[in-house]
């Protein structure tokens, strides 16, 4: 009788940890990892650069648009006007439609069609 007693104490104490284990790992999966709203900001900030919109040439520049009042040249030597006509260094030209962006690098984001 005492021997039947302390299996079924053991059962208990067995199944007991057993939850305290498991709970353990749920916690740990469902936790989700706080991201700061600063970096959110910073990867949802516009890039320096200029663009089209509704015909005008704006300027990009910490993340604010102002309209773009001379020619812009980017660091790789690519030019461009206030009326959306670009030049790469080599001379070939571009003309920037609504929604096409020229990052100060000089790469080109053309609109999704």
């Amino acid at each position: 009788m005492l021997i039947n007693q302390n299996w079924n104490n053991m059962k208990k104490i067995i199944v007991v940890a057993m939850l305290i284990v498991t709970s353990f790992g749920a916690f740990a999966y469902t936790a989700s990892p706080k991201v700061s709203v600063d970096y959110i900001q910073e990867k949802t900030k516009l890039k320096d650069g200029v663009t089209m919109k509704d015909g005008q040439m704006y300027l990009i520049k910490d993340g604010e648009m102002t309209e773009m009042l001379k020619a812009v040249i980017m660091s790789n030597g690519t030019k461009v006007l206030t009326n959306g006509e670009g030049f790469f260094k080599n001379g070939e030209s571009f003309k920037l439609e609504n929604g096409d962006v020229v990052y100060m690098n000089g790469k080109i984001e053309k609109k999704s069609p």
